[in-house]
């Protein structure tokens, strides 16, 4: 069963190409798309996703007022924070919001896959499929 993310931000072209990334592993299924912190607390709750993608700078709620309020509602769910304005204060405000990881916009997306992997204990073996990761 793929793991489900839910993708947020305001730019339909980011959300087209997040979709577009995570579709291509069989393990992940984007399950919705929110255009700021709002809508993504709605659809949160109506979806109940395995993994959260939030932008910083988008409308009426940013990434890290969503955040806050999603990791309240559900603490168990990994938050991943994406801005176009990466810094090391930005990075110490988000992990104090609950968000686990912050990206750049203006580095690879593929990082976000091998941290989505580690966040939801998937692994990739040898031939490629991948495995869920026993805690035993």
């Amino acid at each position: 069963m793929p793991r489900s993310i839910l993708v947020v931000d305001d730019h339909e072209v980011i959300r087209r190409q997040l979709r577009s990334l995570f579709n291509s592993y069989p393990e992940f299924t984007v399950c919705g798309e929110a255009v700021h912190g709002v809508d993504a607390i709605e659809k949160a709750q109506q979806l109940s996703p395995d993994l959260i993608i939030l932008d910083l700078s988008m409308p009426e709620m940013n990434g890290l007022e969503a955040a806050s309020a999603l990791r309240y509602m559900m603490p168990s769910v990994p938050l991943f924070l994406l801005t176009a304005h990466y810094s090391r204060e930005l990075e110490l405000a988000a992990l104090g919001s609950g968000v686990c990881a912050v990206f750049s916009k203006h580095e690879g997306l593929d990082s976000l896959v091998t941290r989505a992997r580690q966040e939801l204990n998937l692994q990739r073996n040898a031939n490629g499929a991948s495995s869920t990761q026993d805690e035993s």
